[in-house]
């Protein structure tokens, strides 16, 4: 946690519901982007990487690029409910999103053209199976649960479960009057107690926020840490369909959704009575979060879309690698514009060397990433430096 973190609780939970409380958080606002630019001055790091929810404004990000500092910035929240990307995208001059479609439509009217899908992701030394003491397993262990915050449409879907035994971990619950008996606080969990809750519960319900309806959002186009947190927990979730989710985890097979509160309770009836099916879904659960989605492997991502010829290692050019081919395909992004190169060998043993030849051979514009590695290969057969 920042050490600036109880500071701001001060500001906001001591000034609260006066007329200085918002200039006085905007104040302090500027004063944590002053100390960012600090220091990265002090530090001068060769690329300045801010997540949501960090202490950025237009202004710094404007002031960083002016110094020629590079600046990324990974927005894992959903656009809708959280407007502040409006600010802060037109000034990074890399923008990571777990949304695609209508968000990158309305990034390119910002003119913030270098956007990139990047999902969510665990961290495997947090996010894991708990032993839990006895007071522990006491005081979390539960039929069905659900961690987070009691948006509107997640009231409106558990009170259609107020006959189950629920226990609710979160603020926000208690404006549903129906769901009060099922609160177990109405602070936020931190990331070590979620992971207890999750591994002692039976069910983990994972309801997706929506800024727009009163229960699951027809086409919910983000996933949500939680969904992979869940699962390198090995704790057992059912989640609300999402048009991202099948790219990330096997419906069905690795992870069970629903569509709707009919759908819910019966999958509920479902696992609650078979508890061995619950255990192999959230186990297959796991090795995929940890194979696919962890954090370090999601840098990686972020990284080669930065730095697309990074990849490859100059110290791989010319050496054989039969392990080339599936490293890359298993590391690259998606839209990489080498991917179709790589692809190209299936059934072949590929090496640095081979891509570069097969590079050469193609006509047509070079992209950016193949100019990037014919200079590498240039680089090194002029014995030059990189």
């Amino acid at each position: 946690m920042s050490p600036f973190t109880k500071a701001s609780q001060y500001v906001r939970e001591s000034l609260a519901k006066t007329t200085v409380q918002l200039g006085m958080e905007r104040i302090f606002e500027r004063f944590l982007c002053q100390f960012v630019y600090w220091k990265v001055r002090q530090l001068q790091p060769e690329l300045v990487f801010f997540i949501a929810q960090a202490p950025v404004c237009a202004e710094l990000l404007k002031q960083l690029q002016r110094e020629g500092f590079r600046t990324a910035f990974w927005f894992v929240e959903n656009y809708q409910l959280f407007p502040y990307w409006k600010e802060i995208a037109p000034h990074c001059e890399y923008f990571f999103t777990i949304q695609r479609g209508d968000f990158f439509q309305q990034l390119d009217e910002l003119r913030a053209f270098n956007h990139f899908y990047l999902p969510g992701a665990c961290n495997p030394g947090v996010h894991r199976p708990q032993e839990l003491s006895l007071e522990e397993a006491a005081r979390y262990s539960a039929q069905i649960s659900m961690v987070g915050f009691g948006y509107f449409n997640r009231l409106m879907v558990f009170q259609g479960l107020a006959d189950y035994p629920l226990k609710l971990w979160g603020p926000g619950w208690e404006r549903a009057r129906e769901l009060h008996r099922f609160i177990q606080c109405s602070t936020e969990v931190d990331a070590e107690t979620a992971a207890k809750i999750y591994t002692a519960s039976a069910i983990n319900l994972n309801l997706h926020s929506s800024s727009h309806t009163a229960g699951v959002a027809p086409g919910g186009d983000f996933v949500n840490p939680r969904t992979f947190e869940l699962a390198a927990c090995r704790a057992f979730q059912l989640t609300d369909e999402r048009t991202e989710l099948a790219e990330l985890f096997s419906i069905g097979s690795e992870i069970i959704t629903f569509r709707d509160v009919v759908d819910l309770r019966e999958k509920i009836d479902y696992y609650l009575a078979h508890p061995a099916e619950r255990l192999e879904v959230a186990e297959r659960a796991r090795l995929r979060a940890l194979s696919d989605h962890t954090f370090a492997i999601r840098m990686r991502q972020m990284l080669r879309s930065i730095y697309p010829a990074r990849w490859l290692d100059r110290r791989t050019i010319g050496v054989e690698d039969p392990d080339l081919r599936e490293r890359l395909l298993r590391d690259m992004p998606p839209d990489h514009d080498l991917l179709p190169v790589v692809k190209a060998y299936e059934g072949e043993r590929v090496t640095a060397k081979g891509l570069i030849e097969k590079l050469a051979r193609n006509s047509g514009r070079p992209s950016p990433a193949e100019i990037a590695l014919r200079w590498i290969s240039f680089t090194l057969s002029q014995g030059l430096r990189q």
